[in-house]
Formats: structure tokens, sequence, C-alpha cells
């Protein structure tokens, strides 16, 4: 694993079932929440419970919806790479565009770093 660059190796333990990671994969992944802008407000605990849980999903087509607007939250993303249109309906057409450090909800409000 040593030959291996450092972004390599958080997308391949993020790869791996959250439930088959050892207790070092699990503290790299949590070394890397504290460089999350977006994070920043979350208690350590929180960020260490959120490293045994996140996972990486790769979306390589523009169109691909992630979620739609009034739909129930069960998760959220993290933009790490590229960037995400954000289309909110409503009385005001609103469109913005979230690039890296964007973290995206259904249940809450768009958040763009």
């Amino acid at each position: 694993m040593s030959t291996i660059g450092p972004d390599s190796l958080f997308r391949m333990i993020l790869c791996k079932p959250p439930s088959e990671r050892t207790l070092e994969e699990l503290e790299l992944v949590y070394e890397e929440l504290l460089h999350v802008k977006a994070l920043t407000h979350l208690s350590t605990m929180v960020k260490r419970e959120l490293a045994a849980v996140v996972f990486f999903e790769q979306h390589q087509h523009a169109g691909h919806v992630l979620f739609r607007q009034g739909d129930e939250g069960n998760c959220w993303y993290v933009v790490l790479k590229g960037s995400v249109d954000v289309i909110i309906h409503g009385k005001v057409r609103q469109h913005s565009i979230c690039k890296k450090n964007a973290i995206l909800s259904p249940v809450t409000f768009i958040e763009c770093y």
C-alpha cells in the first residue's frame, strides 16, 4: 500500500464496505475529513462516526440526478472533484453550481463552499 498515492489510498478505502475497514483505515478517513471545510463545525466524535460510514460514489455522466427536490433525505454528498448543478424550484427558480467541498442533501439547504 505504501506505493499508492494518498488520493488513491483514500479512494480505495472509501470503496470498501465500511464494515470491512481496519482501525488504521478509519483513522486515515477521519484525518481526511478534518480537511473538509464544510465539516469544520462538527465535533470530533461526529467526524469519527462519519469516518465509519462514509463511502465513495462516482458519477461520470452529465445529467445524472442524485436526488430531486422533495425526496426524503437519507444521506448527503460531499463533492470531491468536478461540479454539480443544483436546481431549486419555487416562486423563483434558483440554479447554482457547486464545486469541490460542497455538501448536498435533499433535507437541508445546499451549502457550496
